[in-house]
C-alpha cells in the first residue's frame, strides 16, 4: 500500500491532493475568505453611499405629492391636493418613459410634466391650480387608452 508523504521533499503517493487540500490549502482559502469579505463590504458602502446614505429618503421635496408613474399605472390612481401652489415629485417605475397631464373637466390642459424617462425622478410644480375636479394621465401615445390615468381633486 502507498502512502503520502507531506515534508520536505513535497508531496508524494495517491493521496498527496487531499493532503494538499488538508494541509497546504486552509490557510490560502482563509486568505480568499478574508479578501472576499473585504470586497463585499466595499461594495455594500459603495452602495450606500451611491443611494445618498440616507436609508429612507425617497428624495422627494418637503410637501410634494409623490405619483409613481407604471406601466400602464398611476399610483396613487385618486390625488387629493390643497389650491395653490402645487408639487408633484414623479417616480417613473416602469421601463418606458411617462409624462403625467392635467387637463379640466372640459379637456383643457391646465399643466404638463416633461417627459420622465424609466428609472428616473422629476419634480412637477403648478404655481397656482384653482380648486375643482381634474383627470390626469400620461400622453404618451397609447398610454392613456392602456389605463394610465387618475383623478385630481383640488380643494
Amino acid at each position: 500500500m502507498t502512502t503520502s508523504r507531506v515534508g520536505r521533499g513535497g508531496l508524494r503517493g495517491p493521496g498527496a491532493f487531499v493532503s494538499c487540500i488538508e494541509w497546504r490549502s486552509w490557510p490560502t482559502i482563509g486568505k480568499v475568505v478574508r479578501y472576499l469579505r473585504l470586497v463585499l463590504a466595499a461594495l455594500c458602502l459603495g452602495a450606500v453611499v451611491a443611494c445618498g446614505g440616507s436609508g429612507g429618503g425617497s428624495g422627494a421635496p418637503a410637501g410634494s405629492t409623490q405619483v409613481h408613474l407604471m406601466d400602464f399605472s398611476f399610483k396613487p390612481k385618486d390625488i387629493t391636493v390643497s389650491s395653490g401652489k402645487v408639487v408633484f415629485f414623479l417616480v417613473n417605475g416602469g421601463p418606458a418613459a411617462h409624462d403625467m397631464l392635467i387637463a379640466d373637466s372640459t379637456g383643457k390642459t391646465v399643466a404638463r410634466s416633461s417627459l420622465v424617462q424609466a428609472g428616473d425622478t422629476f419634480t412637477f410644480t403648478i404655481a397656482n391650480l384653482a380648486a375643482g375636479k381634474y383627470i390626469f394621465y400620461c400622453d404618451v401615445p397609447g398610454h392613456r387608452d392602456a389605463g394610465m390615468e387618475g383623478t385630481l381633486t383640488v380643494s
